[in-house]
Order: structure tokens, then sequence, then C-alpha cells
């Protein structure tokens, strides 16, 4: 087991400073000759503008205006040169700048030296290549059990029409809705009452089959239902669509390809409604005039 050695030291700002080093002088694979932790001045920290990627200022920017400081990450550094270069941590250093405009903000940093510049470059290139971005199921699931109310409902309101958003489930099943994202859109979108309506309506329709819950359907379901609420009859979309295939509405649906994908869908789904219909057809032009 590696073990650690803490120091207590003063830095150039005469100011406590704490540092964490690896008693190892290498670790097996690593590029470094050393890897430590340590807490320093914001300004000490240099960008390599010749692999780091364009400075997102609208995205440094949101970090600034949404500053939580449990939640700033350790910043990634090499030391070279007799400078400390960010690795992985520019948007985190500029949004600090932007925050506090202190040169002295204090942040934690993973320092790795004898690191070469392609050494670098290549750490840059894997840290964001790695990165997985937190799936929407995931991020619903914890929103709810910090007691988020909007996030709370739609998830309940999911679970009584007999659907599932859970990362621990299979969505690769009937009644399983990946598109949680959207489905939560649609809930904010057709309100409770049309949010239910909507599922009851794929419920019934299709018994839950995994292409009618995918993004472009649930789109094109919550156009329809904001667009006709009052003007369409629930028993007669049923009977209406029941047979229809995947194919036959992304078939309808490519007709109407210079409008969004949820009024493609939409389109689809009203010319399939109305056929064969003598009295009680939905106007299409209502939905793009919408």
């Amino acid at each position: 087991m590696n073990r650690t050695k803490v120091r207590i030291i003063k830095n150039e700002n005469d100011r406590l400073d704490v540092k964490v080093v690896l008693k190892e002088d290498h670790v097996e694979g690593s590029a470094a000759d050393l890897t430590y932790i340590r807490r320093m001045p914001i300004s000490m920290l240099k960008v390599n503008k010749k692999y780091q990627r364009l400075l997102d200022m609208k995205w440094a920017q949101e970090i600034a205006d949404n500053f939580n400081p449990d939640l700033v990450a350790v910043i990634q550094v090499s030391y070279r040169d007799g400078k400390f270069w960010i690795i992985d941590g520019q948007h985190t250093k500029k949004a600090i700048e932007l925050k506090f405009n202190d040169p002295d903000y204090p942040v934690i940093c993973k320092v790795y030296t004898g690191l070469t510049e392609k050494d670098e470059s290549e750490l840059f290139y894997l840290f964001n290549k790695c990165k997985k971005k937190m799936a929407s199921a995931s991020m619903l699931k914890a929103q709810a059990f910090c007691g988020e109310a909007e996030v709370t409902s739609f998830l309940q309101h999911t679970r009584d029409a007999g659907f599932i958003i859970d990362p621990e489930k299979s969505v690769n099943c009937k009644y399983g809705i990946a598109a949680a994202k959207k489905a939560l859109n649609c809930f904010r979108v057709l309100q409770a009452d049309g949010y239910d309506r909507m599922l009851h309506l794929l419920r019934d329709t299709w018994d839950g089959e995994r292409w009618s819950l995918t993004l472009k359907m649930l789109g094109g379901m919550a156009a329809l239902l904001s667009t006709y609420a009052d003007e369409m009859d629930d028993k007669v979309f049923i009977n209406q669509l029941r047979s229809v295939t995947e194919a036959q509405i992304v078939k309808e649906a490519g007709k109407f390809c210079d409008e969004s994908v949820g009024a493609a869908y939409a389109a689809g789904l009203v010319k399939l409604y109305n056929k064969g219909l003598r009295s009680g057809k939905l106007r299409q032009a209502k939905l793009f005039s919408n």
C-alpha cells in the first residue's frame, strides 16, 4: 500500500499550504517522475495553447455564475521548466478568475513532475476522452433523492402509468423509457394531466414497445397533444394507430422533412389518424401554424 507524507509549508505569499507527496519516486506505468497534491494560487497556473482546446468563455462564465466551491475539481498540472502548466482544468481557472478577480485564490492541484510537453498533450487527450457524461436517468434519480419536486412528480407519474425510468433496471424492454430527458420535457410542456394522457395512449396503442418510446416518438406525441388537446379523440387514436408499425410512422414523418423532428412525427401521426375517417379529422395546417 502506498504511504504518504504530509508537510505544512509556507508558500511564496507567506500563506500556510498543505503538500501531500507520494513516497514512491515513480508509479509503475506513469509517465511522471513524481506526483503530489498541492494547493496554490490560481495565478501560478499557465495554459499551453499548443494542445489545449479553445477557451469557451460562455462555458467559463456559466461555471462562474453558478460557482460552488464543493464542485471545483482538482486541476491537473504539470511542473515543467519552472512553471505549472494546466493539463486539465483551464475552464475552472478562468471561471475562478471571473468570479473572484483574485490572483491569490487557492485551488487544489494534482502536480506531475518530469513530463514532457508531448506527455502533457497525451494526458489532456486521455482525461477528456475518458470523461463519461452522466446518463439522464441517473441524473434524475439523484435529483429525486435530493427532493427536487418537479422531478419527483415526473417520475411518480411515469411509474403510475406503468413505465420505467431507472438506470438500475433495463430500459431495453417494453415500457422502458431510455429518452428520460425528453420525457421530462414532455412532462413540462404537457403538464401532469397531458403527460398522463400521452403515456396512456402509448401504452394502450402500442403496448409500451421500445420503438414507440424513442426521443422522436415522444417529441411527436407531445407536439400532437399540445396542438390538438381538445380535438383529438383518444379512442379513435388507439383504433386508428394500434396496427400501425414504426416503419409506417417513419415513412409518413419523412414527408415533412422541412419541419422539426417533433412536428414531422406529429404530422405523420395526424395523417395516420385521419386515414379513412369521414368526420372528426384533425386539421394538419394547425400543427404547422403553431
